[in-house]
C-alpha cells in the first residue's frame, strides 16, 4: 500500500490531460489527476442514476481540476454549478478547463465553505483527502492527507447548513483514513457505493443528510 501511495503521489507531480465522461480535464503538476482509478472517477461512477431534479444547484468542495463538477454540468445541462478549492492553482485550472469544455460554472477560492457563506445547494460533493497521516509535502497536504480526520470532521459539521430542504451531501471515505467524524449524531449517513482496489484500499461514497429529530418524525 505504501508503494502504491508513493506512485500515486509521483503521478500528481506530472502534467497530463484526461477524458472524464466526455470532459477534457487538463491536470498540471500539483492538481489532483482524474485518472480512471482516481477518486474523481469513482465518485462519478456511483452517482449514475441519482436524480438531482430540474435545474439543480450543485457545489463541489475541493474542485481540483474541475473534472467532477464539469462532468456533472455536462451531464445535467441546466443548473447552477459552483466549485471551491483552497488551492490557487486548482482554481485557475478548473476555470481553464471550464473554458476548454465550453461549460458555465462558478469557481471560487475557499477553505471548505468559507466562500459560500449563506448559500444552500441541492447537492454537495467532496472528494475528501483519504490518508490519515501528517503530510510530508504541499501535494499531500492539499490533496491526499487528512491527519486525525480534521477536514472530514469540519465538512460533516458544516455541510448540513448549506443544504436546501431535501438536499444531500456526498463525501468519499476510505479504510486508510479516519472515518469517526461520520458518527456525528447531527447527521444521518448512508452508503452510496464502495469498491475494493487491488492495493487493498477500500473507497466508499457516503451520503449525508441532516438527522431527523423527534419533531421531524411524522406521527
Amino acid at each position: 500500500m505504501a508503494g502504491a501511495h508513493e506512485a500515486h503521489l509521483q503521478l500528481q507531480l506530472t502534467d497530463a490531460t484526461y477524458s472524464v465522461d466526455g470532459v477534457e480535464a487538463h491536470c498540471p503538476p500539483g492538481v489532483y489527476h482524474a485518472t480512471s482509478a482516481s477518486s474523481s472517477t469513482f465518485l462519478l461512477r456511483h452517482l449514475n442514476g441519482v436524480n438531482f431534479g430540474d435545474h439543480p444547484s450543485i457545489l463541489e468542495v475541493g474542485v481540483g481540476s474541475g473534472a467532477v463538477l464539469l462532468s456533472l454540468a455536462k451531464r445535467l445541462g441546466d443548473g447552477v454549478f459552483v466549485g471551491v478549492d483552497i488551492s490557487d492553482l486548482a482554481v485557475k485550472t478548473a476555470r481553464s478547463n471550464a473554458v476548454r469544455n465550453g461549460l458555465n460554472v462558478d469557481i471560487r477560492k475557499s477553505d471548505l465553505f468559507d466562500a459560500v457563506a449563506g448559500e444552500r445547494f441541492d447537492a454537495i460533493f467532496f472528494n475528501a483527502p483519504l490518508y490519515d497521516r501528517e503530510p510530508r509535502s504541499a501535494v499531500e497536504e492539499h490533496m491526499l492527507c487528512d491527519p486525525g480526520g480534521r477536514i472530514l470532521e469540519r465538512f460533516v459539521r458544516e455541510a448540513p447548513r448549506h443544504l436546501k430542504p431535501g438536499g444531500a451531501a456526498f463525501v468519499t471515505a476510505s479504510n486508510i483514513g479516519l472515518v469517526a467524524p461520520l458518527d456525528d449524531p447531527t447527521v444521518s449517513i448512508a452508503l452510496k457505493g464502495a469498491e475494493l482496489f487491488d492495493t487493498g484500499v477500500i473507497r466508499a461514497l457516503v451520503r449525508i443528510t441532516p438527522a431527523r429529530t423527534r419533531k421531524d418524525t411524522p406521527p
